[in-house]
């Protein structure tokens, strides 16, 4: 922010966006709504939308390993890659355009849709959500569901619930690429 504009963002603005963050992931905010808000706290000009979308999804990076491994997957036969993530709209498709994902998805899921959640009480609608998808893209329903998420909570009631088959926490490329080839969805490398 103060490298393009020459200024830090006010205080107030930053904490905004911190504290209506997580009503943003869950869809209370449409991107035009919360950019309307934030770009008047800050504050920005509204023309700098595009400043904002690179601002906001800074804190995520391409992987280019993690990008490989999702290309494997995407070859095999009777496979679907449903990306499925507590983040909101806007974050989603800085993922998907600027980091490569939305290259080698089927499609996604996200916390800001209408009538997904992935705590709280009950069964995790996001995953139940996914495997409604993969299904409908297979044709047939997927004997292998795998999750993999950096926060292992995130994928405990899909587990728990048996929605998903497997849960691999992310703890880098290396072993991600580890445990897929593990479980028999990677080739061994010679």
């Amino acid at each position: 922010f103060g490298i393009h504009y020459g200024f830090p963002p006010l205080a107030s603005g930053i904490q905004w966006t911190l504290d209506e963050g997580p009503a943003f992931e869950k869809g209370e905010y449409s991107i035009d709504e919360f950019w309307h808000e934030a770009s008047a706290r800050l504050p920005m000009p509204a023309s700098d939308f595009a400043v904002f979308r690179k601002l906001w999804g800074d804190i995520l990076f391409r992987n280019e390993e993690v990008l490989a491994c999702m290309q494997a997957l995407r070859r095999r036969p009777q496979t679907a890659l449903i990306m499925v993530s507590n983040i909101d709209e806007l974050r989603m498709g800085f993922v998907l355009d600027e980091l490569g994902l939305g290259e080698v998805m089927h499609t996604q899921v996200g916390s800001y849709e209408s009538g997904v959640d992935f705590k709280g009480p009950g069964v995790s609608t996001m995953w139940q959500k996914a495997r409604a998808l993969a299904t409908q893209h297979l044709g047939v329903e997927p004997q292998t569901i795998v999750g993999i998420d950096d926060l292992p909570g995130n994928l405990e009631r899909a587990s728990q619930d048996e929605t998903l088959t497997h849960a691999i926490a992310f703890q880098g490329a290396k072993p991600l690429r580890e445990e897929l080839t593990r479980l028999g969805l990677l080739p061994a490398h010679s």
